[in-house]
């Protein structure tokens, strides 16, 4: 009977670490993101840390098209540039993989390599 508890409790505490949502640490974020499926905001975006500040650089064609900052809070990642500020839900990261929901509810799709160049 004790065993068959213990099996109950870790089935039931798995499936609910399953369905929780952990936001990634920053660094983990830190670095290039490309868009490879439509529609996503920005083809490539990067997110570095220097002397404490938050910088967002992103490429339109591998071409300079935006600058400013960002931040996460939570699972929050906010973005602000060119007087426009984004902010996202991150629904899903791995090592190669984000998704970002926008407070419309469209999902934007990053990933580390294969970059594609919009309009071609």
């Amino acid at each position: 009977m004790k065993i068959l508890l213990l099996i109950v409790g870790f089935i039931v505490s798995g499936s609910c670490l399953a369905n929780s949502r952990i936001a990634p640490p920053e660094k983990a974020l830190l670095g290039s993101w490309c868009a490879r499926e439509k529609p996503a905001h920005h083809e490539e975006f990067v997110l570095d840390i220097s002397s404490g500040e938050h910088s967002f650089n992103a490429f339109l064609h591998q071409r300079p098209a935006e600058q400013g900052t960002w931040k996460l809070v939570g699972d929050t990642l906010t973005i602000k540039a060119s007087d426009t500020t984004f902010k996202y839900r991150i629904e899903k990261y791995s090592k190669g993989k984000l998704i970002l929901v926008t407070d419309r509810g469209d999902r934007e799709y990053y990933f580390r390599t294969k970059c594609v160049a919009f309009g071609t």
